[in-house]
């Protein structure tokens, strides 16, 4: 019978099984066995039979696909060869403290179902939105086909076909026969459609299917996002590891200390807690990040000061649940890096940062004083790079525009050498863009994935953006770009 194949399988490959897939293979065996064995009534042995092959056909299929794809489970503790021995050690007590209280998730909590699925989920869509021609995608019958597949990445352009340039607020009519909640969604220009010579079709497809989803639900009363992405509880103690675990648990096609796909792994705890360890410091996270990250973007220069302003983000009020946003914080040069001297946030103003009763509330996995407006701060910081450097500068008066500009003025010459040098710029831009506006402010994912606001609130900054701080692309040349902000030549050169 097909299922003692099976079951040879996991007896004579154990090192090729998790002891979870044992475990499973186990307990199909013993039930197949129940059901056959059963010679009273035919329908029984007839269910076992088919529950044999379906059950079979399932677990050759995971198998099959943990071979060519890959793992559905990732071993969190890997990243801990990188870490820094004083960091486990104070992760170690955090989470001894969590398991102590029993509220907060740690390591010893998972996996969780729920979040398990949501990442299965994630891979199901990945490859769809990810893999474009010329690309090999992982599977079997992918790489059983790949040599006869055309292998080219970057076709060339057709020769007098246009893409035509409209407002993103005429795309969306075009298209889904309904306008975007903010007005200024007018004023700024895509394409109409992706280029010919550009692949759509898996990027379509998963749009389709959250499409139909998103219909289903909203048919039946249901926000998926409100409903289920925007659930604060149970919540998760300081601990790097589950975390790591939490959001890469379920996902196949890469894992936390792999670097590809455009994934630079979760290395980032990492480096921080060795800068930690370096400059001596338990505490200034902030400080770290705006010498070596993008968040020094928002740097201002005054006298020997850096100062970073956030205050405007206050008014904008937080998806409940979440800390407000705003603050603003003061660094000076130390060596090689900036140290904060003051942080204010809420009203509060800290320049202390040596205080017990905080440094114990962080060893219970709780923020306060000075290290909740650090990390009010930073969120900010994340929020703004999000919205307005990317979502508002890049995408919506940058990237999908300057494609259809480029398609449509070129048409006629697309060997044009201009037309070539822009090329690898402007790639994909419209595919990229276009329907990302709709899953982000239609669907509502840009509550959850580009700042802890509703996604009305984040419409209203872009806007107040947009008004406020218009784009100059003068601006942005490095030169200018210091001098904007008070900082000559000489800043980049002090380390």
């Amino acid at each position: 019978r097909l299922f003692l194949s099976c079951r040879a399988f996991f007896l004579f490959c154990p090192r090729v099984c998790s002891p979870q897939a044992l475990a499973m293979a186990d307990a199909y065996h013993r039930m197949t066995d129940m059901a056959v064995a059963d010679n009273k009534c035919c329908t029984c042995k007839r269910c076992g039979i088919g529950c044999s092959v379906c059950v079979t056909l399932v677990l050759a299929i995971l198998v099959l696909r943990r071979f060519t794809i890959g793992s559905l489970t990732h071993d969190s503790t890997l990243l801990d060869v990188y870490r820094p021995v004083e960091a486990l050690e104070a992760e170690k007590q955090r989470r001894q403290s969590a398991q102590q209280g029993g509220v907060l998730l740690t390591i010893h909590d998972l996996p969780n179902v729920i979040m398990f699925g949501a990442n299965v989920g994630s891979s199901v869509y990945f490859p769809g939105l990810n893999f474009v021609q010329g690309f090999l995608k992982p599977g079997l019958l992918n790489k059983l086909f790949w040599p006869f597949r055309n292998h080219a990445k970057f076709r060339p352009p057709v020769k007098d076909e246009t893409v035509g340039v409209v407002s993103y607020q005429d795309f969306a009519k075009q298209k889904w026969d309904k306008e975007f909640a903010a007005d200024y969604f007018k004023d700024f220009y895509t394409g109409s459609r992706v280029p010919s010579w550009e692949d759509a079709a898996g990027h379509d497809d998963v749009v389709n299917k959250i499409d139909l989803g998103m219909a289903v639900a909203r048919k039946i009363g249901v926000d998926p996002v409100k409903s289920q992405l925007r659930k604060m509880e149970p919540r998760f103690a300081f601990d790097n590891q589950a975390l790591t675990a939490a959001a890469w648990d379920g996902f196949r096609y890469m894992g936390p200390t792999d670097i590809k796909y455009a994934s630079n792994g979760a290395y980032g705890i990492a480096v921080i807690e060795h800068l930690m360890k370096k400059y001596n410091t338990t505490g200034d996270v902030l400080g770290l990040l705006m010498t070596d990250s993008v968040f020094s973007a928002h740097l201002q220069r005054h006298g020997d000061e850096f100062h970073v302003d956030l205050t405007s983000m206050e008014v904008y009020t937080p998806i409940p649940g979440y800390a407000a946003l705003g603050g603003s914080a003061t660094f000076v040069e130390d060596g090689a890096r900036l140290r904060t001297t003051r942080l204010t946030y809420g009203g509060k103003t800290y320049t202390d940062f040596d205080v017990p009763e905080v440094d114990s509330d962080f060893v219970g996995s709780k923020r306060s004083g000075w290290r909740f407006a650090e990390a009010a701060i930073i969120a900010s910081l994340l929020s703004m790079t999000n919205l307005v450097m990317h979502v508002k500068d890049l995408h919506l008066e940058l990237a999908a525009a300057f494609q259809a500009v480029t398609v449509d003025a070129f048409a006629g010459e697309p060997k044009h050498p201009v037309r070539r040098l822009l090329d690898p710029f402007i790639s994909r831009s419209i595919q990229a863009t276009n329907d990302n506006f709709k899953l982000l402010f239609e669907y509502h994912a840009a509550d959850f994935s580009l700042a802890p606001l509703d996604h009305t609130e984040q419409l209203k900054l872009i806007g107040e953006a947009v008004r406020d701080r218009p784009l100059n692309l003068a601006d942005m040349d490095m030169e200018n770009f210091g001098k904007v902000r008070n900082m000559d030549e000489a800043v980049s050169s002090l380390a």
